[in-house]
């Protein structure tokens, strides 16, 4: 693992977030010491929890940007196994700055060039700033959390590490932005299951959120507080008298409805036979 490769990788403007975080696991497993980097495109679908078609096309686009470059490998045996990947990633707070070229295992010169980079926009995301500020919003979104932990006595993460943030750039990204997620932990909050209030205990803390299943959770409702049940209305003997009236005045009018059609007497006014 490369914390250098990674921290890069969160820093490239331009990329959508799920495109950030391919990029992010693809330098997760860069090997400082000989520049290998051979993950598997399977277990890059497990890491970024996208098919493995999502991983192929956001690899694609990274290769288009310049960001990496893929080479075919093959076994003894002449069948294929994982591509290995050549990383080259930009600072775009550095002023011309150039890593001493690092050797791969298969003999691959890979250059780290550290420059400013132009700024590409690809389109909008949801509520990700113009400028890219992803760093910037995904700090606040965890500031944020930890203001709400607090409050409720949800345990307080103390850092936010690179595999956290790639973690809260894709639940940002489903929440679709920054205000979104602010909006699901607000909710979270309210929960009397996930605050605690409910049974005194709580599973909820940063990670357990973080989890896909828990957070599409979350946000399908299924943490929601049950609404109350309507209360029976109070009974009033007024207005069950009035109705009883009501009710026996229609019978009496259909009787005589009856009668004046010449059908037979009204019942109101038979007697009884002796």
């Amino acid at each position: 693992m490369s914390h250098y490769m990674t921290a890069l990788a969160i820093m490239q403007p331009g990329l959508k977030p799920a495109t950030k975080i391919v990029l992010y696991w693809l330098a997760d497993h860069h090997n400082e010491t000989d520049g290998r980097c051979f993950p598997s495109i399977n277990r890059l679908a497990e890491l970024c929890e996208m098919s493995r078609r999502s991983v192929e096309n956001h690899l694609s686009e990274l290769e288009s940007r310049g960001l990496i470059s893929r080479r075919e490998m093959r076994r003894d045996g002449g069948g294929k196994t994982s591509n290995s990947y050549t990383l080259s990633l930009q600072d775009p707070h550095a002023q011309n700055l150039r890593i001493p070229p690092a050797k791969s295992a298969h003999g691959d010169t890979q250059n780290l060039r550290i420059n400013n980079l132009v700024r590409n926009n690809l389109g909008k995301e949801p509520s990700f700033s113009k400028q890219g500020n992803e760093k910037g919003e995904v700090q606040e979104a965890f500031e944020f959390f930890k203001a709400v932990a607090a409050r409720i006595e949800w345990p307080v993460p103390r850092e936010l590490t690179n595999p956290r943030k790639a973690a809260l750039l894709l639940r940002m990204k489903e929440a679709g932005g920054l205000q979104g997620w602010k909006a699901q932990i607000t909710k979270a909050e309210k929960s009397n299951f996930l605050s605690g209030k409910k049974t005194g205990t709580t599973p909820a803390n940063f990670d357990w959120i973080m989890t896909k299943a828990n957070f599409a959770k979350l946000m399908e409702g299924n943490y929601d507080n049950p609404k109350p049940a309507k209360k029976a209305e109070k009974f009033d003997p007024t207005l069950a008298y009035a109705l009883r009236s009501m009710q026996r005045q229609k019978k009496q009018d259909e009787e005589f409805y009856a009668f004046s059609r010449g059908q037979s007497a009204p019942l109101t006014s038979r007697k009884a036979s002796p």
